[in-house]
């Protein structure tokens, strides 16, 4: 507990010190290492040393506040009546003993982040900087994944670092007590990736996506040689990663976002188009010439994979828990359901349906409320942000899974996801001249 206190007044002074941009470049080379670093140094513990990445969002917030933003008022008026729920429901959890504090931090800090990354003054360099720094810190975990994948004595010891148990069969096969970790007999690769093989995907999903747009603003971002080069290796680690992983969620995100930004955005279909069909190409070809990819993938198509197949069914049994319960259970009630036999209380492959067991149904209506206004916000700043299109798409992919996989409210995704809502709503980051105003301009020579 010591060792706990004292990283978190290491990093709080950091916090004090430094500006801005580089708490949250910080913030973000370190995410995806985070839950390792929890693992390998408090085994049995570091709840006190996780927070460090909601106190660094807290005085993000805080350093931000002064700075105006069109959509601020609007945003933050929405989640101060979120907020209500939040902490009624918090109490509830709390005189029933759940556990109340892994649901608190998903509902109530990524606001936060997303207002603060909206008001951020970026420059062209602090944001080549910033994504730099954010695939950099996914090619440390992501060396991990493709280390998983070519080696089985690490992958072993990978997943005993993370606590993964197993029993060996008389063929040598391993069957590890978390499902997860194995599709159809093949083990999926997560590396040290902690949330397993679908939090590694859906990671990468952002990353690439943040990627992809770093690759085709390449010009406006003006990348040195030795860094294009090492963008091209980080996405290729995260493409890998994706791809390796097996995660349904994440290969939906990535297609939808880039599937809808590419119908709607002009600009990145001229410059990024030949590079997503480059993509598609490569995975097209990956798949159809590895029988293991291929089998998986069309036993998934078809229904033949099981947990694919029966998610819809256990999508829809706890529709109906949560129809029948619509007052709402209390935060943490469905991690409590997770982790306890025999209860009332019900544990949804779902976060929003997870988030409508806790909150209820007023409660879930006004998360999703929140992100509808956000994705209208972000599209009245398109003209404003190159990045806005991207963003919207992103959010939209970001619902549709969100009704069907846990991954997209788990670190640490859901903090790369709000993020990319603050980067889509910021006025200073890839700004894009106004068409009106270069006519005017012009007219005025």
């Amino acid at each position: 507990m010591i060792l706990e206190f004292f990283l978190i007044a290491v990093f709080l002074i950091y916090c004090n010190q430094a500006s801005e941009k580089r708490i949250l470049f910080l913030i973000f080379f370190l995410l995806p290492i985070h839950g390792t670093i929890k693992y390998v140094v408090f085994p049995t513990g570091g709840e006190i040393f996780a927070i460090w990445k909601e106190l660094g969002i807290l005085v993000l917030f805080l350093r931000t506040l002064r700075l105006k933003h069109f959509a601020y008022n609007k945003i933050f008026s929405l989640f101060l009546l979120f907020s209500i729920f939040i902490f009624g429901y918090t109490l509830i959890g709390f005189y029933n003993d759940y556990p109340i504090s892994t649901s608190f931090k998903k509902l109530f800090f990524p606001v936060f982040l997303t207002l603060s990354v909206s008001k951020i003054q970026f420059t062209r360099s602090d944001a080549r900087n910033f994504f730099l720094i954010i695939l950099l810190g996914s090619l440390l975990i992501n060396i991990t994944g493709i280390i998983d994948f070519i080696s089985p004595t690490m992958r072993v010891t990978f997943r005993s670092v993370l606590g993964a148990s197993f029993q060996e069969g008389s063929d040598g096969t391993l069957y590890y007590d978390n499902s997860s970790l194995q599709i159809m007999g093949f083990d999926r690769v997560c590396g040290l990736m902690t949330g397993g093989p679908n939090q590694m995907g859906i990671f990468n999903s952002a990353i690439l996506i943040l990627g992809i747009f770093a690759w085709v603003g390449r010009l406006s971002f003006k990348f040195s040689h030795f860094q294009f080069i090492g963008l091209k290796i980080c996405i290729g680690a995260s493409a890998f990663c994706l791809l390796t992983s097996f995660s349904r969620a994440g290969w939906a995100i990535l297609l939808i976002t880039l599937f809808y930004t590419l119908i709607v955005d002009k600009g990145f279909r001229k410059f990024g188009l030949k590079y997503v069909f480059i993509t598609l190409f490569f995975i097209i070809s990956v798949v159809f010439s590895v029988p293991k990819f291929y089998f998986i993938i069309e036993s998934t198509l078809s229904g033949k994979e099981a947990s694919s197949a029966a998610r819809g069914d256990m999508t829809i049994d706890a529709l109906n828990y949560f129809l029948n319960n619509t007052l709402g259970k209390g935060i943490g009630s469905t991690d409590f359901a997770h982790t306890h036999l025999n209860t009332d209380l019900y544990f949804a492959e779902s976060a929003l349906i997870n988030f409508g067991i806790e909150l209820g149904l007023l409660g879930l209506l006004l998360l999703i409320g929140l992100q509808i206004k956000i994705g209208s916000l972000i599209s009245n700043n398109i003209s404003r942000n190159g990045f806005s299109n991207l963003g919207i798409g992103f959010l939209i992919a970001y619902l549709i899974t969100s009704a069907v996989s846990v991954n997209t409210y788990e670190n640490p995704f859901i903090y790369y996801a709000w993020m990319i809502f603050g980067l889509a709503l910021n006025t200073k980051i890839f700004i894009k001249r106004n068409p009106r105003v270069r006519n005017n301009i012009n007219n005025l020579k």
